[in-house]
C-alpha cells in the first residue's frame, strides 16, 4: 500500500561507530511499479541534547519538589508559557490568574527591568548568550521580590528557537540582607568620618591652646624679666650695706 512510515534505528557505520538514525520509508508508485524511497537522517546529536534536557528536567523537578526552585517552559513558536506550582508562589499569583503567555510574564516584571530583560531574552533566542539574568518582580500586593533565573534554549535544524526551559529561585532575603549590610557599612563609614572630623577639630583646638599658652608664657617671661632684674640687682646692692641680721634675712 502507498504511504510512509517513520522510525528510529541505531546504526553501525563501517568504521564501527554507532549513531542513531531517523528512517523515513515512503512507497512511491510509478505506473504499475512501486518503489520504496528511504531517507536516513543522523539524529545522534539531537537525541543527546534531548537526553541531557530530560536529565536536567529530572534534576530540576527534584529540586522543585523540595520547594527550592520553580520550573518554567516557554513554547516560543506558539507563545505558550508553562509554570509549575512553585513559579506561582515566586510571583505571588494564583494559577487561575495567569494567562500563560509571554506578555503575562512581562507584566509582572518591575518596569525598570523590562527593557534589560527583553534584551537578554532576545540574545538567548538568537543563541548569542545564555539567559541567566537577575530581575525584580512586583507582586499584586505591591511588594518587591528579587528573582534569579537560569535556562536553556533549544533550536531546530535551521537554527530557529523552539523553546526555552529554565528555573527561577527567589533571592529576596539575600538581596535585602546585602542591602542592610551595605546600609550599615555606609552608616559606619559616615560615623567614622564624622568622628575623624571631630578628632581633627579637637587636635586643632589643642594645638591652638598649646600655642596660645606658649605665646602667653613667652610674653610674660619678657614682661617680667626687666623689672625682676632691677629688683634682684637692687636687693644685691642693699645686701652689701650695713643691715641688721633680720633685714639681711628678709632681703635674702
Amino acid at each position: 500500500e502507498l504511504g510512509s512510515s517513520k522510525f528510529e534505528w541505531e546504526h553501525i557505520r563501517g568504521d564501527g561507530e554507532h549513531f542513531i538514525a531517523e528512517v523515513t520509508l515512503t512507497v512511491i508508485s510509478f505506473g504499475d511499479r512501486q518503489q520504496l524511497h528511504v531517507v536516513w537522517t543522523d539524529i545522534t546529536e539531537r537525541k543527546r541534547l534531548e537526553r541531557e534536557l530530560r536529565e536536567s528536567r529530572d534534576r530540576l523537578e527534584s529540586a522543585a519538589s523540595a520547594g527550592i526552585v520553580g520550573i518554567w517552559e516557554w513554547d516560543v513558536v506558539n507563545d505558550r508559557l508553562i509554570w509549575d506550582k512553585v513559579m506561582y508562589r515566586l510571583y505571588g499569583v494564583a494559577e487561575h490568574d495567569f494567562a500563560g503567555a509571554y506578555e503575562a510574564f512581562v507584566s509582572a516584571i518591575h518596569p525598570d527591568d523590562r527593557a534589560r530583560l527583553a534584551d537578554d531574552i532576545q540574545a538567548a533566542l538568537l543563541g548569542e548568550r545564555p539567559y541567566a539574568p537577575e530581575f525584580r518582580v512586583v507582586w499584586p500586593d505591591g511588594s518587591l521580590h528579587y528573582i534569579k533565573t537560569l535556562s536553556k534554549t533549544t533550536f531546530d535544524d535551521a537554527g530557529k528557537p523552539l523553546r526555552m526551559i529554565g528555573i527561577n529561585y527567589d533571592q529576596t532575603e539575600q538581596k535585602l540582607a546585602a542591602q542592610a549590610l551595605d546600609e550599615m557599612n555606609r552608616s559606619l563609614e559616615q560615623r567614622v568620618a564624622e568622628r575623624t572630623r571631630e578628632l581633627e577639630l579637637a587636635r586643632q583646638a589643642a594645638e591652638s591652646a598649646a600655642q596660645a599658652k606658649a605665646d602667653f608664657l613667652a610674653n610674660m617671661s619678657h614682661e617680667i624679666r626687666t623689672p625682676m632684674n632691677a629688683i634682684i640687682g637692687m636687693a644685691h646692692l642693699v645686701l652689701n650695706t650695713d643691715l641688721t641680721p633680720r633685714q639681711k634675712d628678709y632681703l635674702g
